[in-house]
């Protein structure tokens, strides 16, 4: 493939950050606010901006950079970028607690939408022009990013690129934790902690499409009719209510088959003891705390099974797993174009 750098480019001439809510997931916002500009570098590296930070600290330390644009591998595409999820991760990063995997980019940003700028050679299924929503390694947060095309989804055609640029992190995550580790069945029950963020709405909506029984853990009312709303059975306010307690009231004295837990500290003996028989605890952060207090005994008599998990994991099942990447991109457009 010919290089992309000797190519013409439509490069923004402004750049502005905004927010936007979608549902509890906030975007930052690259727009043309004034004229484009064309123009050829033949014989010199094509440059981008990027956001930075200086040193690791507040969100003050960030800046505006311009640096190279990156050259897609043969397996990978290039996204001009319109809009990147802000992710708790991007915020670690910039606050220092965060190291890039090897390899990955040190720009900030894991997911983002836009439109394809160029395909490399092995690429067969995307075109230039069409529009992506991607989940990378790091380098959203620029004006062009290079992701594997196997990480990447079609923005369905009523969702604007500011509102898919918040799809593919909880899509991805949701998937790799709730079914593939968690193995959630048809039938069984789930239970969410944090139901109204970003992964909990995801989680409810796929868990819901799947078939399974969905609770979700929230810290007010309002956020539990909105996660009703969106096809969980009911809710716990954690705030005022004790969750083992009232899921069981909820689910006609049962408890769950699998939770999905980020909280961690004082939850995970909790979440143990409303784990029915075979039940799966997915635990993908340790908020309050990653000192527990277990019960071998309590694991050991209703065969309970853990699953910890990390940042690292989420990028590899739908590289290795096709048959698992097929799955979860038939219940994305199931979702979103009423398949």
């Amino acid at each position: 493939m010919a290089s992309i750098l000797s190519k013409q480019f439509r490069l923004r001439s402004n750049i502005l950050a905004t927010k936007r809510f979608i549902p509890l997931v906030f975007c930052v916002v690259l727009r043309n606010f004034s004229q484009s500009i064309a123009f050829t570098l033949p014989n010199s590296e094509m440059s981008m901006r990027y956001v930075d930070y200086e040193k690791p600290g507040a969100i003050e330390n960030l800046s505006i950079k311009t640096g190279a644009i990156p050259e897609p591998k043969p397996s990978e595409i290039l996204i001009e970028v319109a809009a990147a999820g802000v992710n708790r991760l991007d915020i670690y990063q910039r606050k220092g607690g965060y190291p890039p995997p090897a390899g990955a980019s040190p720009i900030m940003g894991v997911e983002v939408a836009g439109t394809v700028a160029a395909v490399g050679a092995d690429v067969s299924n995307w075109k230039i022009g069409d529009r992506v929503c991607a989940l990378l390694a790091g380098g959203g947060y620029a004006e062009y990013c290079a992701v594997p095309a196997v990480q990447c989804l079609p923005v369905p055609k009523d969702l604007s690129l500011v509102e898919a640029a918040a799809v593919p992190e909880t899509f991805f995550t949701v998937w790799a934790n709730i079914f593939m580790r968690g193995r959630l069945q048809r039938g069984e029950t789930l239970l969410i902690h944090g139901g109204s963020s970003g992964i909990g709405t995801t989680g409810i909506q796929l868990a819901h499409a799947w078939g399974a029984k969905v609770f979700v853990t929230v810290g007010n009312e309002e956020k539990g009719e909105a996660c009703v709303r969106l096809g969980a059975d009911g809710y716990v306010n954690y705030k005022t209510q004790d969750f083992v307690q009232r899921v069981r009231e909820l689910n006609g004295g049962r408890g769950v088959d699998v939770i999905l837990d980020m909280v961690g500290g004082d939850y995970f003996a909790k979440n143990l003891e409303l784990l029915e028989t075979e039940g799966r605890l997915v635990q993908i952060a340790f908020q309050e705390g990653n000192d527990l207090n277990v019960s071998c005994r309590s694991l050991i008599m209703k065969r309970r099974r853990n699953f910890d998990n990390t940042a690292d994991f989420l990028l590899t099942p739908f590289v290795d797993s096709p048959i698992s990447f097929f799955v979860v991109v038939a219940l994305y457009l199931f979702l979103f174009y009423e398949l």
